[in-house]
């Protein structure tokens, strides 16, 4: 065989080799991915994923973003002073692409109205950050196998961790409730966080498809910049709302003076200015439900005996507002996705970690 020959032979070997390898890998996907949304289901960010366990077609608002939506946005002040259901689907270090797929798989069991999406994630990482962080993504949707491969432990799990592989609602809905204060220090403030001010291309294809899928089902698809100490510029906002106007999209802006909503770094956040408390994330929510009140019609549900459970989580939400309240010491507190090494999510699995 002449060498052209075995170089050719060899080539083929390999990628018949790989392709194997990866035909493996897809296959035992399913039988690694979670089967719950539970900690002990070895789900990722257990906490954003309380849509898994909702009944089909039953939530109307679903927030999705990093951790700015986690900690400043609070579906449970949506349904109290509104009577929409609503879910976060907020994580730390989430970029467009891990929205999408948490959209795909909302849309599978949902229908809701509106979406209400933080664009700081728009922004985040430096190009070699957004590219792992996108690969990830795509592992996840497509080679679940390689995101989950520890779950083969499940296996052989005891039957008390088998009991907690499951569906389950929580009463905080994606939200991390922390009412804690801990104030910027001035002369230690958050890194800024700038990595270019347009919307990188990376991301904006994968955007317009997120966007394109709202539309497509019927979905209201509104655009907010959370309140941030360290990555809003006048140029993302500018970004943004060119984007907004070209697509027929509603966009509020939290950091730009036009919501009336005033954050104090000193009292309005829990860790040193990378995010807000549970008690400023109340008056952002607020605006962004006077906003959907005024400008879409969706159907107040409090009185409706099928959405009784609502009432019940609301209390359990105030009580564990209410329960967080005081001064965070600076070893309390977690980085979220500012520093791109936590997603911050440590607080409140159940009522007993709370």
């Amino acid at each position: 065989m002449s060498l052209r020959k075995k170089i050719i032979v060899n080539i083929i070997k390999s990628v018949v080799f790989l392709a194997g390898i990866i035909a493996v890998v897809a296959a035992l996907g399913p039988v690694f991915t979670p089967k719950g949304n539970t900690r002990e289901s070895g789900i990722n960010n257990p906490k954003a994923k309380d849509y898994l366990a909702e009944p089909d077609n039953t939530i109307q608002v679903v927030a999705i973003g990093n951790s700015d939506i986690y900690s400043g946005f609070s579906p449970m002040e949506i349904w109290h002073n509104y009577g929409y259901t609503c879910v976060s689907a907020g994580e730390g270090v989430q970029v467009i692409y891990t929205a999408k797929n948490r959209l795909e798989e909302i849309y599978k069991n949902q229908k809701p109205d509106v979406v209400v999406f933080d664009v700081d994630e728009l922004f985040y990482g430096n190009f070699k950050v957004r590219v792992a962080k996108t690969a990830e993504a795509v592992f996840e949707k497509y080679l679940p196998f390689v995101m989950y491969h520890d779950n083969w432990k499940l296996l052989f799990a005891d039957e008390e961790t088998k009991a907690n592989i499951k569906y389950e609602t929580t009463y905080y809905k994606g939200q991390m409730i922390d009412n804690r204060v801990l104030a910027v220090d001035p002369d230690n403030p958050p890194e800024e966080c700038h990595y270019g001010d347009d919307i990188p291309y990376i991301y904006r294809k994968t955007f317009d498809e997120f966007a394109q899928m709202c539309k497509d089902h019927g979905t209201k698809l509104l655009l907010i910049y959370s309140p941030t100490y360290n990555t809003w510029t006048k140029e993302r906002h500018d970004s943004i709302a060119k984007y907004a106007e070209e697509n027929d999209l509603d966009f509020i802006d939290f950091n730009d003076g036009s919501t009336g909503v005033t954050i104090d770094w000193a009292v309005d956040t829990r860790d040193g200015g990378k995010h807000l408390n549970s008690a400023a994330a109340k008056r952002v929510t607020l605006v962004v439900g006077d906003f959907i009140k005024d400008n879409y019609d969706l159907t107040d549900n409090r009185g409706n005996d099928a959405y009784k459970q609502w009432d019940s989580d609301y209390e359990r939400y105030v009580k564990k507002y209410e329960s967080t309240k005081g001064e965070a010491g600076k070893q309390d507190v977690d980085s979220g996705d500012k520093s791109g090494k936590k997603d911050g999510r440590k607080h409140h699995d159940k009522d007993k970690k709370s």
